[in-house]
């Protein structure tokens, strides 16, 4: 993970949010106090991906271990 590119700003991550309609990008379920927002990297970083904007979706706890790497 050496040549990571990591670029993702806070608002990036804001508006990734708000193009998401504050749901899980997978399962299509709302945020809340119980159902917990996590960054997902559609390519996961162990992979090769990189910590951009163009490779992070928001996912629910379940969906993104459901991946795992």
């Amino acid at each position: 993970m050496e040549n990571m590119i990591a670029t993702l700003t806070a608002d990036q991550w804001s508006t990734i949010l708000l193009v998401n309609n504050f749901q899980c990008a997978y399962c299509k379920r709302p945020f809340s106090k119980e159902l917990l927002i996590t960054q997902d990297h559609v390519i996961p970083l162990s992979k090769g991906g990189h910590h951009t904007a163009e490779n992070a979706v928001p996912a629910c706890r379940s969906c993104n271990s459901r991946k795992k790497d």
